[in-house]
């Protein structure tokens, strides 16, 4: 199935080989990334962001937003509504991201496990 799965992931990009492969509840095309993203806002009491990190002073002309950085330099109508995200609202996402990257399923401590047993193997060869 891993193998499938990998074929699969190669060689599809819709919207429904992404919701099969990664098993989404749901997914949307980027395009809508900028209404989706604002309806929910309105029902959110915080918002985890990472935002790239500035230019040095000495070449700072205004914060870009992540979707700028991803985008590109042409304002978009995401790139407002990430600006128009309270600071008060706004938390850093890393530190919630390395918390979860702690806690490994099953499936990733097989794939640790083999990983391991590979290496081990390479090494008292080598040896």
């Amino acid at each position: 199935m891993f193998h499938e799965l990998k074929l699969k992931l190669i060689y599809s990009t819709s919207l429904s080989a992404a919701k099969d492969i990664f098993q989404a509840d749901d997914t949307l095309s980027i395009d809508k990334f900028g209404s989706h993203l604002k309806s929910l806002l309105s029902t959110a009491s915080l918002v985890y962001v990472d935002l790239p990190n500035p230019p040095p002073k000495t070449t700072r002309k205004k914060p870009r937003s992540l979707l700028k950085y991803l985008s590109g330099p042409s304002p978009t109508e995401q790139d407002d509504i990430i600006d128009s995200i309270s600071g008060s609202m706004r938390r850093p996402l890393a530190p919630q991201i390395g918390k979860l990257r702690s806690i490994k399923s099953k499936a990733e401590q097989q794939v640790m496990r083999q990983a391991a047993d590979i290496s081990g193997r390479a090494h008292a060869k080598v040896i």
